[in-house]
């Protein structure tokens, strides 16, 4: 399916009215995966599709046992201007979207059900009534959450970790069982599998199809939606590292800046912990935003690597007091 935005600048697209994209979801790339949710569901004996709509954002409202899909992710246009306007795709590709999918199937089911009352829930995944944070910090390493849509976003709010722990439980390419074993988590999923099991064949409680935030009904433009969004999103435009990176390297020939920093990361990352006390994971937001600044760039370094780890741990160790000032290290929501 052809639209006449399609070829237009990004500041002709940026004008235009979220309504009057006249997206269809049915006819994008995303339809196919949607029918293949359903058919994961039907294999686990789960009497349950979760309507889908075209929003602004990925969500399953509360109560509605539905699932919002963002314009963004329905048209390569699209998602090349979101890539611009923020940096990064929510959904983009099969893979993505399919983890979005079904971690977001994991919130529809539970409101088409009400599930959230269930004996043993809070147990295991905490008090649902917490308020969702701003932002959240996490521990890579912790064996209690599963690895689902990665920056430990099951840590972030027991409601997540609920969603991701069904998204693993569903996938039919995760072998939960033996990938868990001796995990904190495997509790998580074995709870969620004995659940699933009671709804077998049960229709849902909830029969909603309303439909929230619909993009038919939006008043923004793309210009003001983005301008939202990055208030929102809290986007980071300055480096952080900026001079003082460009101080330890070079620019001309030589090993890309980028390139030694894939290699020494691991031992980056344990030189600062050892100096400043902080935990490794409190660490890792830090390299991830400095080999961000190295990536693409035309930093280059000719000497001894040696020398060179010595100024990259000093230069991390004396920021990272003011990378936490700045609640860097937390990822926003």
């Amino acid at each position: 399916m052809s639209y006449f935005w399609e070829n237009l600048s990004d500041e002709e697209l940026l004008d235009l009215n979220l309504a009057d994209l006249g997206l269809s979801l049915e006819a994008s790339w995303c339809a196919p995966l949607i029918k293949q949710l359903e058919r994961e569901l039907s294999r686990k004996g789960l009497n349950f599709k979760p309507h889908c709509w075209v929003s602004d954002e990925w969500f399953s409202p509360e109560g509605i046992p539905g699932i919002a899909i963002p314009f963004f992710v329905l048209h390569p246009r699209l998602v090349k201007l979101e890539r611009k306007m923020m940096g990064e795709v929510e959904g983009a590709t099969i893979q993505s979207f399919l983890k979005l999918l079904r971690h977001e199937a994991g919130h529809a089911i539970d409101h088409g059900f009400s599930l959230s009352r269930r004996r043993g829930r809070e147990q295991r995944f905490g008090d649902l009534n917490i308020p969702y944070p701003n932002d959240y910090s996490y521990r890579p390493y912790s064996k209690n959450f599963v690895r689902h849509l990665g920056e430990g976003y099951a840590q972030a709010h027991p409601e997540e970790d609920w969603a991701e722990t069904f998204a693993v439980w569903l996938s039919p390419t995760e072998n939960w069982r033996q990938k868990y074993k001796g995990w904190g988590a495997l509790e998580k999923l074995k709870y969620m599998n004995k659940l699933m099991i009671e709804l077998k064949g049960r229709m849902p409680r909830v029969k909603s199809k309303e439909v929230i935030d619909s993009l038919a009904d939006s008043r923004l433009t793309l210009r003001k939606y983005y301008a939202r969004k990055a208030i929102s999103k809290r986007v980071k435009g300055r480096p952080f590292f900026g001079a003082k990176l460009k101080k330890i390297f070079t620019r001309g020939n030589g090993i890309s800046g980028e390139s030694i920093l894939r290699t020494n990361k691991n031992k980056l990352r344990r030189a600062v912990a050892a100096q400043t006390g902080q935990y490794q994971y409190e660490i890792e937001p830090m390299l991830k935003d400095l080999l961000k600044e190295a990536r693409g760039s035309t930093l280059y370094f000719k000497g001894d690597v040696k020398k060179l780890e010595s100024k990259l741990t000093t230069l991390l160790v004396e920021e990272s007091s003011r990378f936490k000032r700045q609640g860097r290290h937390r990822i926003v929501m």
